[in-house]
Formats: C-alpha cells, structure tokens, sequence
C-alpha cells in the first residue's frame, strides 16, 4: 500500500515534469527569454565567483601570510619611502632574537637578459639569504638557495618562475642542473617555484601585476651593480618584508623598529634624518592594493543584477501562471491538493532555472577565460583563474537557488487559488486579484530599485572618469609618441658615446615626415632628495622630488608652460655643470620665496653610473608649471629637471610631436632601428593620451559597472513592459466599457502610463534609499565627484523615466485601439 503511494507521487512528478516540459515548448519566446535571462545571470555570478574565490578566498599562497608585512619609512613631514638595503640590515642585524620580529628580507628588481634573446629582458627579483624560507616558498622543483650561493662570490645560481619555466623553457624538468646564460653569465638553475609563487608584485599594489621572472641570490645584484647595495641615501625598486611572530601584532612591531628608525637618524643624519617612523602593511595589501575591494564591488553588481534577472522571472512566471488560473481553478475545485496545484509552475521554474544553470556554466567558463587573457596583467594570480569544481559546485548551488526563488512567487498565487469560487465567477478574479496585481507590481519595483542602484553607481563612475580625464596634465597629449630605447650593445656603455647615439636618434626623429618636435625625456622618474643650500643639517624636514633628465627641446615638445626665469639652452646641454636646473611650480612653492638664483643639492640616480647618489649643486634657472607625471588625481611633491647630458643613462625615453602622430608612428621607430639597428624598445613607440594614463583597474570597474548597468536597466524595462502589456490585455472589457462610456485614445493611453509611472516612481524612490547605501563602497574611487552629484541624480532619473515610458506606450497604444462593441461582446 505504501509501495503504491510513492509510486502514484513519483508518476505525478513525472508527469508534471513531462506537462512543464511541452508547456515551455510551446512556448518557446517566453521559454528563451527565461532561460537566457537566468542563465545571464549565472554565467556573471559564477565568473565572479571565480574571480573572487582565485585571488580573494583562498588566501595567498604563503607560510602564516597574515604575519607578513611590507615596511615603509616615514618622515616627520609625512614623506613615505621603501627602505635602503643599508636600512635593512641595521634592521635585520638589531632584530636578531626579538621577541616580536621573526625574521626579514629584502627584494631587489632588476631586469636580466635570457638566453638566446638579449632583446626580451625579463623581470628579475634579487633576494637576501633566507627569503624563501620567511616567505614559505617550497619549489615545484628543485630546491632554493643555499646559504653559500647567498655569500658574494659564489657561482651563479637562479630559481625560475613557473611561468619561464613553462613559456621559455617548455616545462621541460630537466632544466634544473643546467647552466644557462643570464646577461650572458654561465648560471645554474636550481629550481622552479610553482605558479602561485609570485612575489613580489613589482607592478605596485593595485597598480598592475608584474611578478618576477626568475630569483637570484642579492649578491649577483651587487656584483653587477658595484656600490648600490651599500648606498644609504637609495630607495628605489626594492622592498621589505618582516614576518611577525605568533601573538603579535602591527602595532607592537611598529613601536620596536621605530626605535630603531630614531636610533638609524641619530647615526645616520645625512639620509635618515627626520625619517624616525615606520609603516607596516599586510601582504595582501601589498600585493593587491584595491584590488579585493574592486572586486567586491563588481561581485555586489553581479548578485544585484542576478537578483534582477530572478524578479524579472518571476515576474514572468506570474504573469504566465495567471494566464492558466482557469485551469488551476478546475483542478482545484475537483480536489486537487494545494501542493499538486502549484507543482506545475514550481516544475516550470526548476527546468528553465535548471537549463539556464547549463547554459550559464558554458557561459561562465567562456567569460573566465576572456577575463584571464584580458586582465592578466591587472589581477593579481590572474593567470591562475578557471573554472574549477568549487566554481561548478557554486554554479549548481547558484542554478538551484534561482529555481527557489523565482518559482517561490507563482506557485504561492497557485496554491492559493480557491477552485469553486474562482470557477463559478470565470475565473477572471484570479488573474486581475488585487494581490497577485500587487505580487507583480512589487517585483516590477524591486527591478527598478535595483536598477537606479547599479545605474547611479555606474553614473557616478562614468562622471568622475570623465572629470578625470579633464583634468590638465601640464602638457599636450595630443599628437605626443613616447617611447624608450635602449642599445643592445656595449659600444654606448660610455655616457659619452651614450649621449652621442641619443642625439642622432633624436634628429632622425625630427627628420621623420610631419614631426614637430622630439626631445630627450629622460629615463625613469625617480626620487631624490631636495636640500636648499644653507639649510640648517638638522631641524628641517627633507623635502623629495621627482629627478627628471631633459633635453634643450623637452619643454616645446611637451608644451609645458615656463612660469619664471628661463630654459635650458643648447650649451647648458654642451656644458651642464655650468648652467643650472628647473624646477616646478610645486617644489618652488614648498622650497618658499624666489627660487631663482637658489643653490639646491640633489643625487645623482642613474644606477648603472659609478656615480649614482653623488651630490649635484647647481642654483634655480627657472620654473616650470607642473605636470602630472602618473596621471589625473596623482599629484607629485615637486619635480627638479636637469641637463641628461649630466648624467647620461643607459637607456632613455623620448618624447615626439607630430600632427598625424598615428601615421608618424611607425615611421619614428623605423627611422629609430636606422641610427641603431642593435637597439631595444623598452617600451613603445606609443601614442600618448589623457586616458592612457587613468588607472586600468579604475577605467575596468566603471566599463564593467556600466555594462552590468545598461543590463540591469534592459531587464526592469522588458519587466514593465510585461506586466504592463499582461495587465492591460486582461482589462479588456473595462477599458471598452471606460471608451464606450465616451474615454478618448489620449485618457486610455494616460491611464495606462499614470498606472506604470507610479510603479517606476516608487522603484525610483526605494532605489534611491538602496544607492544611499550602495554608493558609499564607491565613494574612495570618485575622483571630483560626490555620492550625491546632481548631475547624475538627474540623468539616471530621467533616463529610467525615458525608458520606462517607452517599455509602456505600446501595450498603452494597443489598449487605447481597443473597439468597445467587441472588447464587450467578448466578455
């Protein structure tokens, strides 16, 4: 008997199952729409979920990650700087034993040749003893260093990347034991760490993912670059990690080697005077910046518009249940039990939820893999993203969830419909009933609350990029190609010959077709301490500005504005010692006064030169307006330009202005390989813009916001236009009872819109209070631009209203075309 019972219940499922089934065929525009809808909205959700779960949830891929920090110095006037290898091992040697620092190590970058291919120069990290055993790091193969390949003088030794090892090695294992050339030094490959093995991050937090190539003991840097090691006064590409003890916390360690920061500026007051404080920051931070908080904004906007495409659903399904209240009414009224009433409509929704859940999981892997090869270069690890079993279990998990929810709704209308009454009275009340009007009503405004949320956040983004690129940089980045070369042999390893090859290049620059200017720009923009001449040694806070390397022609080409005194000429060029520098508006503001004919000292920077960190005493020759070198919205604290014939680099960057700078631009590079066919591009040739220069992560977030925005704008206003359309059809006989009765076109058409209009007011009005709460995630991206802007206010309101008056004036249309006589006599 009970065997016969869930025999009978099983057949019933299966029936209803295989009912579900022929419906949505028969149906199938209703059955797309659904589908593709639902399965929109798992895609989105499970690709972010695989974002999110790569770089985020699972944690960095190091020993006890929480107890690793990177440390910067501070000076009392709020300067921030990484620390010199100098600094370091004070640290390291007045750590030993603490009871609150584990352990130290210092990174180094650099770039390095590898073998056969001297022209594709690799990211190289150069480590002190013992990093790898602070970081945690096991190798996938081999092993990593010993403390006697860590001494100076031992045989070259490096540890490859996963990412060399598989692209320039073919993954070949038998790679560790070999001896390769590294800038054309005999080294030994003792192993390969695994891909997630990737620090440090020498892109910059947030700022972009460049992890290093390969490892090499830090004594290889110093051999190759005589003096940097042990100069105090450099703190450039380099950073320093301290590990934690169990137990302990930031602060406790900040207070310990703050101490020992005062104790360095009494012994060292030449470089470390003022600088008496540390900051210590996490690791995640380090690596990811943003990045996470990016992250969790895009994955907001994806759940708000996988809730969106569930109410647009649902929505749907009401509708279409009310459409079969007759039917249901039958089968209630000859006994049908509440449950078997309302499987019809639950079964509907777990078919398409469960089809969309397939098609999605297709979806999502494609959107993972453009998401891998696109942004791999912004996302931490983002070359480790697929989709994985945790990304399918969340796709089920997800696919499963929407069939709850948006079969929730229908099948409680269905369930309560009350069979004889509802059969005796036409059935009529039950699809024009005031609550299940209402049930449709409610999620047609949750749609547009949720829809004003993503559109503000999306238009406040939008605003503040635009304002953004507004901004004036100081120059003219139109028609600007910059690029930076560098020789691939070591025939200009001399400044003299150096500087020789940088002026021909720049004349067959200017010899290009249609080129107006090319200039010498320098080569990287780094930091260098600013002291005025008769500054008390102590009592004064170090004032650091950007040291930049000109050319006579530099301040033409880039269009920057001469504020006061004069240019360098062609024989400050000839003789810079002789003439003087320029400074900014900025670095003349913070230097007070008059600055021309004021004595300053900074230090060389060129790392390659015996030279680098030599004082050069030169007086103010004039002033220059200020330029954001990185940027809109970053700011510099002073720039100082000198002569580059000063101090010539062995590699540069070029800046040339022509009028069709994109036809110039091959043209540029060619006449470039002519001077020197045996040279390298470091970077471009590359047409410069504004744009260029907003942060990739920032303009990512707002096109991703924005597309998630116009989605979620398409959803709500297909939701209206059904609940709209389905309301005015079953209102038929009232509509020609209201014309036959003498209503005009023009009344019914008003009707119908004042009807909708309400429901998208009142969505308006309760997304408004939703993006009170939403924006304020944003607020720290808004450059210029407040959470409450005006601007975008009134345009988001006006462009929901534009489309919600246009999802409802044909359904208000066709009603209004209604003849009276026959909308009556159907009844």
């Amino acid at each position: 008997m009970h065997s016969t019972g869930l025999s009978d219940t099983w057949r019933g499922i299966a029936r209803d199952l295989h009912h579900a089934a022929r419906s949505l065929r028969r149906a199938p525009g209703f059955s797309g729409i659904a589908v593709a809808t639902l399965a929109l909205g798992i895609a989105s959700a499970t690709a972010a979920f695989s974002v999110l779960d790569t770089i985020v949830l699972r944690g960095m891929p190091y020993r006890d990650a929480d107890q690793l920090r990177t440390v910067v110095e501070h000076a009392d006037n709020g300067n921030a700087r990484t620390p010199s290898y100098p600094t370091f091992l004070d640290w390291q040697a007045q750590t030993a034993g603490s009871p609150i620092i584990d352990g130290l190590a210092f990174v180094r970058g650099d770039q390095v040749s590898l073998p056969g291919a001297p022209n594709d120069r690799q990211i190289a990290a150069y480590v002190s003893p013992g990093f790898f055993h602070l970081m945690g790091g096991v190798p996938l193969l081999g092993r990593t260093f010993s403390p006697d390949e860590e001494r100076a003088g031992a045989a070259r030794v490096a540890i490859l990347s996963y990412d060399l090892f598989v692209d320039r090695f073919g993954g070949e294992p038998s790679i560790v034991g070999r001896v390769v050339d590294l800038d054309s030094i005999p080294t030994t490959i003792i192993g390969v760490m695994p891909r997630s093995f990737a620090y440090p991050n020498f892109g910059g937090g947030g700022a972009g993912w460049a992890p290093p190539k390969l490892w090499q003991p830090i004594a290889v840097f110093g051999a190759t670059h005589p003096g940097v090691l042990t100069r105090r006064e450099l703190h450039v590409d380099s950073q320093t990690l301290v590990r934690l003890r169990s137990g302990v916390d930031s602060a406790q360690a900040v207070s310990a080697m703050a101490t020992i920061e005062r104790r360095l500026a009494a012994s060292y007051p030449a470089d470390q005077a003022h600088w008496t404080s540390v900051d210590l920051q996490s690791m995640s931070n380090a690596l990811y910046g943003d990045v996470p908080r990016l992250l969790a904004l895009v994955t907001g906007a994806v759940a708000l518009v996988m809730l969106l495409a569930c109410a647009n659903v649902a929505t749907l399904l009401l509708i279409r249940a009310g459409g079969r209240a007759r039917d249901t009414a039958v089968r209630s009224a000859l006994g049908a039990s509440r449950w078997q009433v309302a499987r019809p409509p639950v079964f509907e929704a777990g078919l398409v939820a469960g089809l969309a859940g397939i098609i999605g999981l297709g979806a999502a892997a494609a959107l993972v893999g453009f998401i891998r090869h696109s942004l791999a270069g912004l996302l931490p690890f983002g070359g480790e993203l697929h989709l994985d079993a945790r990304a399918v279990v969340f796709a089920i998990a997800a696919s499963v969830a929407t069939a709850v929810l948006v079969g929730l709704a229908p099948a409680l209308q269905t369930s309560a419909v009350q069979g004889m009454r509802l059969v005796r009275s036409g059935a009529t009340a039950a699809v024009g009933g005031r609550r299940e009007r209402q049930a449709r009503d409610l999620l047609v405004v949750v749609q547009f609350a949720l829809a004003l949320s993503l559109l503000l956040g999306a238009g406040l983004l939008v605003q503040s990029f635009r304002r953004l690129l507004a901004v004036p940089l100081g120059y003219d980045p139109r028609g600007l190609i910059s690029f930076a070369i560098a020789p691939m042999t070591h025939a200009y390893d001399a400044p003299a010959n150096a500087a020789n090859l940088w002026t021909r290049v720049v004349e067959a620059e200017r010899a290009v077709p249609g080129v107006q200017d090319a200039a010498v720009a320098g080569g990287a923009l780094l930091q260098t301490s600013v002291v005025p001449e008769g500054a008390p040694s102590s009592g004064q806070p170090i004032l650091q500005a950007l040291y930049h390397l000109v050319s006579s022609d530099y301040l033409r080409t880039m269009r920057i504005p001469l504020v006061a005194g004069r240019w360098f000429s062609d024989a400050d060029m000839r003789a810079p010692m002789s003439g003087g520098l320029v400074v900014d508006a900025t670095l003349a503001r913070r230097l007070g006064g008059n600055p021309i004919g004021r004595r300053i000292t900074i230090r060389r920077q060129s790392q390659a030169r015996a030279d680098v960190g030599q004082p050069i005493t030169l007086p103010i020759i004039g002033v220059a307006g200020d330029v954001l070198e990185f940027g809109p919205g970053q700011t510099t604290g002073g720039e100082v330009y000198l002569p580059y014939t000063l101090e010539v680099w062995p590699w540069m960057t070029f800046a040339v202005r022509s009028a069709h700078a994109a036809s110039a631009e091959h043209a540029v590079q060619l006449a470039v390989r002519r001077v020197e066919p045996a040279i390298r591009f470091v970077f471009g040739p590359t047409i410069s813009t504004s744009g260029q220069r907003v942060g990739g992560q920032r303009r990512f977030v707002t096109t991703v916001l924005s597309g998630f925005a116009g989605l979620a704008l398409l959803l709500a206003a297909l939701s209206l236009y059904g609940v709209v359309a389905y309301g005015a059809a079953q209102r038929t006989r009232e509509i020609g009872v209201r014309m036959a009765l003498g209503a005009t076109e023009r009344r019914v058409v008003a009707l119908v819109v004042r009807e909708a209009i309400v429901l998208v007011a009142t969505g308006i009005v309760a997304g408004s209070l939703l993006a009170w709460g939403s924006t304020r995630v944003i607020r720290a991206m808004l450059f210029d631009t407040t959470a409450a802007d005006p601007a975008t206010l009134v345009t988001v309101a006006i462009l929901l209203g534009a489309v919600a008056l246009a999802a409802v004036y044909g359904p208000a249309r066709r009603s209004a075309r209604i003849d009276p006589a026959i909308a009556i006599r159907g009844d």
